[in-house]
């Protein structure tokens, strides 16, 4: 049974494992390491969250804001197997995230991938995130930045 909860330290090691090369489309070697500890000393407004099946991570999302972002503005990071067969994982990892966006208030929320990562980018994609820039290079990879615009709720008072 799929459980989503909170990310404790003990997950870390698994959540590296799903963001590598192992389970991952596009080129992910020596990004892995620095991504994880990117995600580990985080220092801002996040939410986050793992999936568990059978006592296994399966998958992790993450909705996050530095301090140099627009205040309604999130990054959200989802790292699962993106193959066809686990599709209820990648289902309620994003409807976490959406759920995460709701709770901030976030009126748009933004994600950076590798141009080789089909299967995840036509995954959000059909979700609504599309390519707000032109393809561009980051340590010698090809990324594409991907955004999806969100309606503000409405204040309590309104």
């Amino acid at each position: 049974m799929l459980q989503l909860r909170a990310v404790h330290e003990r997950d870390w090691p698994m959540i590296a494992i799903l963001a590598s090369n192992e389970l991952q489309e596009g080129d992910h070697r020596g990004l892995e390491h620095h991504w994880v500890e990117n995600r580990r000393s985080f220092n801002g407004v996040r939410k986050q969250a793992v999936a568990e099946a059978d006592g296994s991570i399966v998958g992790y999302c993450s909705v996050e804001r530095s301090s140099d972002e627009a205040s309604n503005t999130y990054r959200v990071f989802l790292v699962a197997d993106w193959n066809h067969a686990n599709s209820d994982v990648q289902e309620e990892l994003f409807t976490r995230a959406e759920v995460m966006l709701r709770e901030l208030g976030a009126t748009q929320a933004w994600m950076r991938e590798l141009t080789g990562d089909r299967a995840l980018l036509g995954f959000i994609e059909q979700r609504g995130f599309a390519a707000s820039a032109p393809p561009y290079t980051v340590a010698g990879r090809e990324m594409v930045n991907l955004t999806k615009q969100y309606h503000a709720r409405a204040s309590a008072s309104a």
